[in-house]
């Protein structure tokens, strides 16, 4: 059947696609249209063409064929179908699959092609971030595409066209939809409701940020053996009171040290098991660390983020306030720590390290003994939504920065110590540097402000504290 002159177009998915993907989209759907017509009226065929990738609109006879009823029909037409054409079943299912859900785009990489990505890897790093390690919002179509052209064009490449960015905002296939959890609050409310949130609150819509000195004296290290009063910044989930996560510092927190809180509370790189992590809408911060430096403000600019300065700092928890992983006071802390402490080599004084370590062993055995009991979303405890650490321009820029070396034979040196770049680049050119000071092992260089790239420490084996290697000042100043 030739159905070339009397089809459907499919102009509005085929714009902007390289001349390549044109040709594979164009083909496959021709394949797939005598199917179509088996199973869809002409106007339905019409409508899905023009509909953004990943929506599911209420009624629409395309997407109904994703539920398993009305998927089994289509099964059945589609192996009648191929025994009579000679095709193959498992590929027109595929591509019938991939068109009802996502429309003609999805066409593209429903079966193997020579065809690089249709989104590449970076670009759908950074689209997956906004849909894993945030809520799926109801009207993503407005805004995940101006977001995604400003990402490109920091990256230097060109702009993906309006079907393909909805497709890689779509193509995540880890999370389907989101929705506020059950509880007293919302057993009343329609899942409908919920699912665009409307007026009511959500996880992730708003994050509180707590400052509190802790009452003992440690070592900065081992190897620097300066006393210091450590304090601890924490952030909350407000609306379920979860804990995200944490950071210890030398002294005083500052902007500096907020932006290593978030960007841990967003990945828990190093605790898979603390499964509650995401981004907020918006981050409650007390007034003296509300003036960010511009690479913070471009970071959170990138993650989706608004700052807000609380009226005055946030309280430590009390016995009366509840949260997840956390004790119901200090003094409990400290008395659940001393013990770990008395462990210790006698040639040993405590450092920074060690309270970081006890308070985050102290926080898993909370969670894994039950005593947490408020828990963020299912979608959100999986462990394997954790986005791979170090990549992406919007998480190096929540590091410190150690300033701008020189590349020499595809090295860099930061503070006396070589690290390899994993991409090669020309001698001299100039790179800003990103360090982790919680983890040596590797650095990462910004190239125009953009680029990312990783330097390995080919010497460390295991992870291993800045503080350890040199002075407190570089770290902490």
């Amino acid at each position: 059947m030739d159905t070339r002159s009397q089809a459907p177009s499919i102009t509005r998915a085929l714009c902007g696609l390289p001349a390549a993907y044109q040709t594979v989209l164009t083909d496959r759907y021709h394949r797939l249209l005598p199917v179509l017509y088996l199973l869809l009226r002409p106007s339905d065929i019409a409508r899905r063409n023009r509909t953004w990738p990943g929506s599911i609109p209420e009624g629409k006879a395309a997407t109904s064929y994703l539920s398993s009823q009305k998927a089994r029909l289509a099964r059945e037409v589609i192996q009648a179908y191929a025994s009579q054409q000679g095709e193959i079943v498992d590929e027109i299912w595929k591509l019938f699959r991939a068109y009802c859900r996502y429309g003609p785009i999805g066409l593209i990489e429903a079966l193997p092609s020579n065809l690089p990505p249709l989104v590449a890897e970076h670009i759908q790093e950074y689209t997956d971030l906004h849909r894993l390690a945030r809520h799926p919002r109801s009207d993503a179509g407005l805004y995940i595409r101006p977001l995604l052209d400003q990402y490109a064009s920091d990256m230097g490449i060109d702009p993906l066209p309006p079907f393909v960015a909805r497709y890689a905002w779509a193509s995540d296939r880890r999370i389907e939809r989101w929705f506020v959890g059950d509880s007293a609050a919302t057993e009343h409310v329609a899942r409908t409701t919920r699912r665009v949130f409307l007026d009511h609150p959500y996880p992730h819509q708003r994050w509180l940020t707590h400052i509190v000195q802790i009452p003992l004296e440690c070592l900065l290290s081992q190897r620097h053996p300066v006393a210091v009063r450590p304090w601890l910044i924490w952030l909350t989930d407000e609306y379920t009171g979860t804990l995200m996560g944490y950071c210890l510092c030398a002294a005083e927190p500052g902007v500096r040290d907020l932006a290593l809180a978030l960007r841990w509370a967003i990945w828990h790189h190093g605790a898979p098991w603390w499964s509650a992590r995401g981004v907020p809408d918006t981050l409650i911060v007390p007034e003296q660390l509300f003036a960010v430096d511009l690479d913070v403000q471009r970071a959170l600019s990138y993650l989706h983020i608004k700052l807000r300065a609380a009226s005055s700092s946030v309280q430590p928890p009390t016995a009366s306030a509840v949260y997840v992983g956390w004790p119901e006071s200090f003094a409990a802390w400290l008395m659940h720590l001393q013990p770990r402490y008395e462990r210790l080599p006698a040639a040993r004084q405590w450092t920074i390290a060690d309270l970081s370590d006890m308070l985050l062993d102290y926080i898993q055995e909370s969670m894994l003994t039950g005593v947490a009991t408020r828990t963020t979303p299912t979608a959100l405890q999986e462990q394997e939504c954790s986005l791979p650490w170090g990549t992406g321009i919007g998480a190096v820029l929540l590091l410190p920065s150690a300033g701008t070396v020189p590349v020499r034979d595809n090295r860099i040196a930061v503070w006396g110590i070589p690290y390899d770049l994993a991409t090669a680049m020309p001698d001299n050119t100039m790179v800003d540097v990103r360090y982790d000071p919680d983890d040596a092992r590797q650095v990462y260089a910004v190239i125009g402000r953009a680029s990312v790239v990783v330097a390995t420490a080919s010497a460390f084996e295991h992870r291993m504290h800045w503080h350890e290697l040199v002075e407190s000042h570089v770290v902490y100043r």
